[in-house]
């Protein structure tokens, strides 16, 4: 081989090694990083009305018999979600003074479990962590009875929380994802 084309294939490798390290480098970086901000849940963003779910979501658009009361809120509207697996129910929640979407809960609808289903909330975190990166806080509470998991990603706009309540003596075992907005106060 000569010496110029000795040069060229090192250059050639020196050129594929630093590709490859680019690569392996940027791919977990992107997936980890944090978004600049979340605006709602799907297409929803806050202050949309009762009209616009079903335009929205079309057939998903579940509408509820009579209005629901939901803790402080109301709903008009289920959506079904599939996530990681598992069978959900968004829950579009609406705000009694402006009548406008406050709120989104995604609850799991297996809700009876002898045990916390940190199975779930685990799928649901390592889900969250990709698309949000690392929680901006966390908290896990242990009695022995009951059990409470969370994790929390705030943004501008959005305010994103993974949730797991356990209740040893009914056997209750909720695990969701709530989005609402930031400036908002929760509950």
């Amino acid at each position: 081989m000569r010496l110029e084309d000795r040069g060229i294939a090192h250059r050639m490798k020196r050129i594929g090694t630093i590709a490859l390290f680019a690569i392996l480098f940027s791919v977990p970086a992107s997936s980890q990083s944090k978004p600049k901000d979340v605006l709602g849940w799907e297409g929803i963003r806050w202050g949309m009305t009762a009209e616009d779910i079903p335009t929205l979501f079309g057939s998903r658009a579940k509408r509820v018999p009579s209005v629901e009361l939901y803790g402080d809120w109301y709903y008009l509207y289920t959506v079904p979600v599939n996530l990681k697996g598992q069978t959900y129910t968004a829950i579009l929640l609406m705000d009694h003074l402006t009548a406008k979407v406050a709120r989104v809960d995604i609850r799991l609808d297996q809700y009876e479990s002898p045990v916390p289903r940190g199975d779930v909330f685990n799928s649901l975190e390592a889900m969250l962590t990709q698309q949000y990166g690392q929680p901006d806080s966390k908290k896990d509470e242990r009695q022995t009875d009951q059990r409470r998991i969370g994790r929390t990603w705030k943004f501008q706009t959005s305010t994103v929380e993974l949730w797991l309540y356990w209740h040893n003596d009914d056997h209750s075992s909720n695990v969701g994802i709530s989005y609402y907005p930031t400036a908002a106060l929760k509950p």
